[in-house]
């Protein structure tokens, strides 16, 4: 199905600052080693193709199933954060009270994993032999 051009180049975008971040983080200057962010935009679109499908397949799924979040479960994902991250819980809560955005997307990004966590639980996986596999083709 056709994808929003939008959100794609969005994507592409936070794939390829992630990239020149890394590779500051390693030691590389991209400039100086002839990173040129046209080959990047042409290396990761698949990668962010693949994705802004996938999230919006998620939240088509998260829509029709009625999937909703509640405080306990921001609450459990904000601890998360804060024991990977070594922020303190109250700190996060507070940056999230405060950047009202941010706190959507947290919200949005454990609705989406509710959504795949259902798939998952729903799908039924068929074991097919090898022999019976050649067969068919």
């Amino acid at each position: 199905f056709p994808l929003p051009e939008a959100m794609v180049e969005r994507e592409l975008g936070v794939m390829i600052e992630e990239a020149l971040t890394r590779m500051r983080y390693s030691g590389l200057d991209p400039k100086r080693v002839g990173i040129e962010e046209t080959k990047l935009k042409e290396k990761y679109r698949p990668s962010a193709e693949r994705k802004v499908k996938s999230t919006l397949i998620l939240e088509k799924i998260a829509k029709q199933e009625n999937i909703k979040v509640n405080e306990q479960e921001i609450e459990k994902r904000t601890e998360e954060i804060a024991l990977s991250t070594g922020q303190t819980k109250k700190d996060l809560r507070d940056f999230f009270n405060k950047e009202r955005s941010h706190l959507a997307g947290l919200r949005e990004e454990i609705r989406l994993k509710k959504a795949l966590e259902l798939i998952v639980k729903e799908a039924r996986v068929k074991e097919v032999k090898i022999k019976e596999r050649r067969k068919k083709r």
